[in-house]
């Protein structure tokens, strides 16, 4: 026999033909060779290129070649090559070179059949004793199945499941019929770190499909580590039987999926942040199974400089500052101001998050529902303010500190955008500055895609029009005899312009009114560019604002004066 070399089975083509990778040597990729089994011949897998179908049990015959050879360690020889380059030869899965041969292994249980070519052999006088021993055990070895009736020589057996390598079906039915769902499947290709190919075995077919990792991204082959990354997920996981959870729809040809992969050795999209060798990435990392871990594992790779991170900074990047606070106004839907332990007023922008533009007459209307959600929700209530990071100013925005602000521990961002009232920001793969909240971010924008709520139902709104019923004194008697008669009216204080003097909106009625404290007069607040107000009216001032502002008040009519002003309680 000729001498035997070792290598790596890389994958199963079919029940009689391998594929094996060398040893590693340094940083180059190992050598690979296909090797066909000799004397023998398995059904043959049908070819998508060539439009060949699938020959009966050729798939029964590649699974048991390959739960016993892929990715371990064998031996090898080669006993001859073709004029075409082909390579035939024997495979050894063990010790043992009896018991151990893969081809004889194959034909006992009745996934393949000696080749003709291999049966003429025996009657040929140049066919070395070794050969005829080796075709003589393969020939018993058939007989031995087909008495047994083993594999496909059991006539009553039938070809199993359909294997579908083209997705022709219906993505969205197929995601909603099996998302969430634990799937079992085979990795059949990799085509970069973060997206497979998987052949589901399912019920009625073995479906193949391909699978973006959930949370990651990898570098394409092209690009610096992109290989290594490859190379290693190929190691861990190339024909390797897995859990699959498909969780979105991926960008891409018909039966691409975005999902998680399991392995009984652990999760690869963790294994590929964690060793440097991918990023979170933020649109999809709501649909991994713990996107929490995703970004702590970023981070302790970043501070451990590997291999994507290798240029970066060392130090990871700085946790949240978090203090306590009160609402004391909302500024628009993304932007708040609070009263801090102090007293001081501090403008925050919630983090990676941006209102409808209030300029598009398709937005507007939202505009004007997130300002008014985030009010009812936020104003005059205590709350935990994180500040994730600082914007600074560009030409036409000035520089605003950015935040995470929850309420009794909801996120109010989240809360904004799960009601489609907010969109989400997308950041930049080594942009670090986003919401501590990210992830519950993007999946609660998911969700009110999906519930086409908001502003995702393509129905625009309009803002409000509103009355003016302060816009004179006719105009405010008209509305007089309405109010009186209703008693206490409700309504939000837009605007406080001094101590006594608001300004009023009642929606019920969607009217806006001046109005002012009856029975009492405060010191004139100083205004805009004006430093002449009278004494302790910037103080009534202030102290109006921080008790009645943006809340939701009642008010009761007495009268109107002549500048059409409503005089009255609050």
């Amino acid at each position: 026999m000729s001498s035997l070399s070792g290598a790596t089975v890389k994958l199963a083509l079919s029940g009689d033909s391998v594929i094996l990778r060398g040893a590693l040597r340094g940083k180059q990729a190992p050598a690979e060779r296909t090797l066909s089994l000799a004397f023998i011949s398995a059904p043959r897998l049908g070819n998508a290129k060539k439009e060949s179908v699938d020959e009966a049990f050729s798939l029964e015959s590649r699974e048991y070649l390959r739960r016993r050879a892929a990715g371990k360690a064998v031996r090898f020889s080669v006993a001859y090559t073709t004029a075409s380059g082909r390579e035939f030869g024997h495979l050894y899965l063990g010790p043992d070179l009896v018991r151990d041969n893969a081809a004889l292994m194959i034909v006992r249980e009745g996934w393949a059949r000696v080749s003709d070519a291999a049966r003429g052999k025996l009657s040929r006088s140049d066919t070395t004793d070794e050969d005829r021993m080796m075709i003589e055990d393969l020939v018993d070895g058939e007989q031995y199945a087909r008495d047994g009736r083993r594999g496909m020589w059991d006539k009553a057996a039938k070809a199993g499941r359909p294997r579908l390598v083209a997705f022709e079906g219906d993505a969205a039915e197929f995601l909603a019929a099996h998302k969430g769902r634990e799937l079992r499947g085979t990795v059949e290709m990799v085509r970069d770190a973060a997206s497979l190919r998987v052949m589901l075995h399912l019920p009625q077919a073995h479906q193949m499909v391909t699978v973006a990792l959930a949370g990651v991204r990898a570098p394409q082959v092209a690009e610096p580590f992109g290989a290594e990354a490859r190379f290693n997920v190929e190691l861990r996981l190339l024909q390797q039987d897995v859990k699959v959870r498909l969780e979105a729809p991926a960008h891409g040809a018909p039966g691409s999926f975005v999902g998680t992969v399991a392995h009984p050795a652990g999760n690869i999209a963790e294994w590929l942040v964690s060793s440097g060798f991918a990023r979170v990435q933020d649109w999809s990392a709501a649909h991994a199974s713990d996107p929490q871990r995703l970004r702590t594992l970023e981070r302790e790779a970043r501070t451990k400089r590997l291999r994507l991170w290798q240029s970066e900074s060392a130090d990871a990047p700085a946790s949240s500052a978090v203090f306590e606070a009160t609402v004391v106004r909302v500024v628009s839907g993304d932007t708040l101001v609070v009263a801090d332990a102090s007293g001081a007023d501090r403008e925050f922008q919630l983090a990676s998050v941006r209102q409808p533009r209030a300029a598009d007459p398709a937005t507007a209307g939202y505009a004007e529902l997130a300002r008014e959600a985030l009010r009812r929700f936020c104003i005059g209530k205590p709350v935990s303010v994180a500040v994730d990071y600082h914007k600074p100013a560009t030409e036409g925005f000035r520089a605003r500190d950015c935040a995470t602000v929850r309420v009794r521990g909801e996120d109010a961002a989240a809360r904004l955008v799960r009601a489609g009232l907010l969109g989400v920001l997308r950041h930049r793969a080594d942009d670090d500055h986003r919401s501590s909240n990210y992830d519950e971010l993007a999946d609660a924008e998911a969700q009110a895609v999906a519930a086409k709520a908001g502003m995702h139902s393509g129905k625009p709104v309009a803002p409000a029009k509103l009355a003016d019923a302060s816009e004179s004194a006719a105009r405010a008697r008209s509305f007089l005899p309405h109010w009186q008669r209703s008693g206490r009216v409700p309504c939000v204080v837009e605007h406080v312009a001094g101590g006594a003097r608001f300004r009023l909106l009642v929606a019920k009625d969607a009217a806006k009114l001046t109005f002012v404290l009856g029975g009492i007069r405060c010191p004139r607040a100083p205004r805009a560019n004006d430093s002449d107000g009278e004494p302790w009216g910037a103080e009534a001032l202030a102290y109006s604002q921080r008790h009645a502002l943006q809340r939701n008040v009642e008010f009761e009519i007495e009268g109107v004066d002549k500048a059409g002003a409503f005089i009255g309680s609050l």
